[in-house]
């Protein structure tokens, strides 16, 4: 077990409010909001701050990233083999084989180029990613044993159409109805009998009785599997005088898709370098980070922390674990505005959140290290880089009581 030592420091009984005036407050499901309108009468909204030293912070940092590596040893290797490569995306997923976005989707993680699988492809955020293994699905029962084959049922032979057994038997017995009767001699006997004198496809035998072959009723033939014209046409036939232009007409086509393909490819490598550009942008943010600090919440006792996907409170900033953790460090930058140290993401002001594990109702706006950019999208997208200004990140002010 791993401990971190924080030099003891003076407490600082604080209140941190938003720019909307109202000051933080943490809700009876351990959700933070701004939501408080006096800081001195509600227990709910007052902090203690700890100052905590770089060394310190590097050093939470160093030991949740190995915590994360040593509990996911074995969700790192896809289906393919290939190894995951730790790259999140915006919206903290894809380090390591996990159901990121749905439960119901296969687990699955970001590779490096190299992967040589062939089942990689490129997302939206220009990474490969691939599908990873699954456990192996369980034996199927054994199957029931093959029924026995039916028994050979010797096929229906009639005399031939206008003629009528006449039931007449020779003096070896043969003729009365339609068998081979001489099969011992000739295997391959049509199967024949005697007849009327009417028959008109009878013919005498050494008896002086007519006989004549049987047949088989025309039912007991099934339809012929052949039909239609006598078979496929050449391809000169089949071309026929537009032919050629057709030819013609796919090859510009082939061409189109050829040059719409490469504007595609060059399209998403721009995408891929201003999704790198920003990564290192928030690297680069979190390494000038300077003044950090942990909040206490009088009203639970516990840290302020933002948690990483797939946390099931993922990026929202919450106080409901007493535990030490980089998730509980934050940073205050220049500009007033707040980071999540390890997520790397700005804190912001993103709507109404009622939680259904409550039973209070929650009044004010959540606040977390990220922002949905539409009502319709289920999770957050982190704050970092180009994306924090744009949003206009909320400024949060913290005040000594």
């Amino acid at each position: 077990e791993h401990r971190v030592e924080i030099p003891p420091v003076r407490e600082l009984a604080v209140a941190v409010q938003a720019a909307n005036g109202l000051y933080l407050a943490v809700g009876e499901d351990g959700l933070v909001r701004a939501g408080s309108r006096s800081p001195t009468a509600q227990q709910a909204a007052r902090f203690r701050l700890l100052p905590v030293s770089q060394s310190s912070a590097h050093e939470l940092q160093r030991l949740s990233a190995a915590h994360e590596l040593r509990s996911t040893a074995t969700k790192r290797r896809t289906r393919s083999g290939c190894e995951c490569s730790g790259f999140s995306s915006d919206y903290g997923f894809g380090r390591y084989c996990h159901e990121w976005e749905s439960s119901f989707e296969d687990p699955w993680c970001y590779v490096d180029d190299a992967c040589a699988g062939g089942r990689s492809k490129r997302g939206s955020f220009g990474r490969r990613h691939e599908t990873c293994a699954l456990a192996p699905p369980p034996s199927p029962p054994p199957s029931p044993p093959f029924p026995p084959p039916p028994p050979y049922v010797e096929p229906k032979w009639q005399p031939p159409p206008g003629c009528n057994c006449s039931g007449y038997s020779n003096e070896h017995g043969y003729g009365a109805h339609c068998a081979a009767w001489e099969k011992q001699h000739d295997e391959w006997q049509t199967p024949w009998c005697y007849v009327d004198a009417a028959c008109p496809s009878g013919r005498s035998g050494s008896f002086g009785r007519k006989h004549a072959d049987c047949v088989q009723p025309v039912e007991s033939f099934g339809a012929s599997p052949f039909g239609g014209d006598a078979g496929p046409r050449s391809l000169g036939e089949s071309r026929g005088a537009g032919g050629a232009r057709r030819l013609e007409e796919i090859t510009v086509r082939r061409s189109r898709s050829e040059e719409v393909m490469m504007y595609s490819r060059s399209r998403r490598e721009r995408k891929f370098a201003r999704r790198e550009a920003a990564e290192r942008q928030a690297q680069e943010v979190a390494r000038q980070a300077s003044d950090f600090f942990m909040l206490v919440s009088e009203r639970t006792g516990a840290f302020l922390a933002v948690d990483l996907p797939p946390h099931d409170r993922a990026l929202m900033l919450r106080s409901t674990d007493a535990k030490l953790s980089d998730a509980a460090v934050l940073a205050r930058m220049p500009d007033g505005r707040i980071l999540a140290a390890a997520a790397r993401s700005f804190l912001n002001l993103c709507g109404p959140f009622s939680s259904l594990s409550s039973g209070e109702a929650e009044t004010g706006q959540a606040v977390c290290a990220g922002t949905r950019e539409s009502a319709d999208e289920p999770h957050f997208k982190l704050l970092r880089g180009n994306h924090a200004m744009q949003i206009n990140t909320t400024v949060l002010r913290i005040q000594p009581l």
